[in-house]
């Protein structure tokens, strides 16, 4: 087997994988990034989730969706889209604070800006969950990983680095090294979250879909049901997201797997779509049109929301989104989101208690050491599976969240490396927010100026936890 040698090695290509790469992009160091899948962009390319919500905009992100605005494959407002509308002085409207990629379009530039890069990328290529991760049982640093090709497993490579990031969505590389992993609902004990308290946590994960495009065709052998709900729309490309309606159990998937469960969304699609075409046809739409239409596509990837949480040196909680961020004190913050706590299954919460939490919550800030597995010293987690508890991560989960945190680890990494740190703990955050890193002290300063003084103020005091 092959070993090759890295300065940093990221695994896992989707918004945060892709994020660290450019950060590391231009810095002279040797960096790999492996991808199972045949594209980049995992959840924004894969899934089909073109619309990036709300959040600050690391500046890779503004000149790549200039680039692509300026080709028409990109709609929105740079500047507008760092905050929601709720939280402006001008209170602009909410479908300004959008960003829209070509899903395609952005995959494709993904891949045209790592080639001829300091970027090796291993597209295709897998990190089992057992016995690729090489670790002393004494040692808290991974050494070097096995990646096995997905069309070819004996196409093996070792891949090792003093480095590494973990952006596989669901945690794999830091599972694969021993780092302890939470599922599902957290117990009020753990983190003291009010609407935790009184509840029996339940396994329960925040339901993925599968987002599917409709064209001209007819239904056949389709036994009507009202067995689904009408939270699913029909997006102006003919597309749709079904949100929570085609009823995937999250749990299925860790236990199914991600393909098996994606046939099964598949079969079920036909029956939602007619569902959701006679509630368009009876409700205030009644696009008549929509009656000769059926799905003809589907995306390559399940939309998945919640899997697998690693335990990091902070968990980020329902507390942390009500403290507003502020420039004057960022405190170890390298990331800022804006959006409320969004369930599609909400196990043993109530949902009106929920509504009222978000009445309180705020653009807050997520610590550097979310990023941090106990059990590591040079691994950050930069991915969903982050260091945030059950509800945190139901606010904290949309694409620019992870890119956020993907482009922090990757200048970490690059911090690490330049100053011959040795220890992921030993970054000084404060100079990692700065203009020669991360610009997020800068973008922090460009979101205070559009948010008002006054607009969703917490209606009693906010208790943060240290």
């Amino acid at each position: 087997m092959e070993t090759k040698n890295y300065d940093v090695c990221i695994v896992g290509a989707g918004s945060a994988g892709m994020a660290a790469a450019y950060a590391l992009k231009e810095s002279g160091l040797k960096v790999a990034l492996v991808e199972k899948n045949n594209l980049l962009g995992g959840t924004a390319t894969a899934c089909w989730v073109d619309t990036w919500i709300a959040g600050i905009n690391p500046p890779y992100l503004e000149k790549l969706f200039g680039g692509l605005q300026a080709e028409g494959k990109a709609s929105g407002d740079l500047d507008k889209s760092i905050l929601p509308a709720r939280f402006t002085k001008d209170g602009h409207s909410g479908n300004d604070d959008k960003l829209i990629f070509d899903p395609k379009a952005l995959a494709e530039q993904y891949a045209v800006d790592m080639q001829g890069s300091n970027v090796d990328v291993f597209m295709g290529f897998n990190l089992p969950l057992e016995g690729a991760v090489e670790k002393d049982a004494t040692s808290r640093r991974v050494d070097a990983i096995t990646i096995s090709s997905c069309e070819s497993p004996a196409t093996q490579y070792r891949l090792a680095a003093p480095w590494f990031i973990d952006s596989t969505a669901d945690g794999v590389l830091c599972r694969a090294a021993g780092c302890e992993a939470l599922l599902g609902e957290d117990s009020y004990e753990r983190f003291n979250e009010p609407l935790m308290e009184g509840k029996t946590p339940q396994q329960s994960l925040n339901e993925p879909s599968l987002l599917f495009k409709i064209g001209k065709g007819t239904q056949t052998n389709i036994t009507p049901s009202d067995d689904f709900n009408r939270d699913g729309y029909l997006m102006n490309s003919m597309e749709v997201n079904p949100m929570y309606g085609l009823r995937i159990d999250g749990s299925d998937v860790l236990q199914q797997g991600a393909d098996l469960v994606h046939e099964q969304a598949r079969k079920r699609t036909p029956v939602f779509w007619d569902f959701l075409r006679r509630s368009y046809r009876n409700g205030p739409y009644a696009p008549g049109y929509l009656d000769s239409y059926v799905p003809v596509d589907y995306a390559p990837m399940l939309g998945i929301r919640e899997s697998w949480r690693i335990a990091c040196d902070y968990m980020l909680r329902q507390q942390d989104l009500e403290e507003r961020i502020s420039s004057a004190n960022l405190k170890d913050y390298i990331a800022c989101g804006s959006l409320v706590i969004d369930f599609h299954v909400y196990g043993s919460l109530i949902w009106e208690e929920v509504q009222e939490a978000n009445k309180r919550l705020q653009p807050s800030g997520i610590p550097y050491r979310c990023l941090l597995p106990k059990a590591l010293d040079n691994v950050w987690i930069a991915c969903r599976a982050y260091g945030a508890s059950h509800i945190a991560l139901a606010a904290r989960r949309v694409n620019k969240d992870m890119a956020q945190l993907g482009w922090a680890a990757g200048h970490a990494a690059r911090m690490c490396v330049e100053k011959k740190l040795e220890n992921t703990r030993a970054v000084t955050v404060e100079k990692l927010q700065d203009d020669d890193y991360t610009c997020f002290a800068t973008n922090v300063k460009k979101l205070e100026e559009r948010l008002s003084p006054t607009r969703n103020l917490p209606q009693q005091p906010v208790q943060t936890l240290a």
